[in-house]
């Protein structure tokens, strides 16, 4: 898009911005999950590529002083900072649970009951958390499990809410006919963190003001 000529940055902004969109849309609705949409992506990314290596001049750039860089450079460090001093934490445990008994898994081998309870164990877990702030549920099936088991991970804001959380989320599944004895088997301890974006916002903004 630095290219002196009109033509080619009108077509290096055309092919950013649809692989731009693609990534995007990646997140709401796993648009690379179609071999489609993916092998559409590369492309974009090729012709990009393409564009800017055949490009044979480029428009000049104004070049900032060497203070208004350290000024940039120094604000954006501020600012990296103050969003780490105001990360926010939160505190995640991770479960299993099994939706059929071990005679079930050994003798009958259920593999469609076992995923249909599970995944209706895991909906109704999604449903009870639904639009709570600070609180998320990751409920999936594992590969090295059998078809009726599932991880469970639960996150809130301190270990009360998790606990309480986790109390909630015992009920809810017990509501699931068939699932009225589930219980949670832990994997682990609790796990204090803060999110990757916040924790590491000085480092990522510094990066990008070089």
């Amino acid at each position: 898009m630095l290219s002196a000529r009109h033509d080619e940055r009108v077509l290096a902004l055309a092919a950013g911005l649809g692989a731009l969109l693609l990534a995007v849309g990646a997140v709401s609705f796993d648009a690379f999950t179609t071999p489609s949409t993916a092998e559409l992506f590369w492309v974009l990314v090729a012709v990009g590529v393409v564009v800017a290596e055949c490009s044979t001049s480029l428009a000049p750039l104004p070049s900032p002083s060497l203070q208004a860089r350290a000024v940039v450079l120094a604000v954006l460090v501020v600012a990296g900072l103050v969003v780490r001093t105001q990360a926010t934490s939160h505190v995640a445990r991770e479960w299993q649970f099994e939706t059929l008994t071990v005679l079930e898994n050994t003798a009958g081998a259920p593999t469609f009951t076992g995923v249909q309870l599970r995944t209706s164990a895991c909906d109704v877990l999604d449903r009870a958390v639904e639009g709570r702030p600070g609180v998320d549920v990751t409920c999936r099936p594992a590969p090295d499990l059998a078809p009726g088991q599932a991880l469970l991970r639960l996150e809130a804001p301190n270990s009360f809410a998790l606990r309480k959380l986790t109390t909630e989320a015992v009920t809810a599944v017990r509501t699931v006919a068939g699932l009225e004895g589930v219980d949670l088997v832990p994997r682990g301890p609790e796990v204090t963190g803060t999110p990757s974006g916040e924790r590491t916002a000085p480092a990522a903004l510094l990066a990008l003001g070089l």
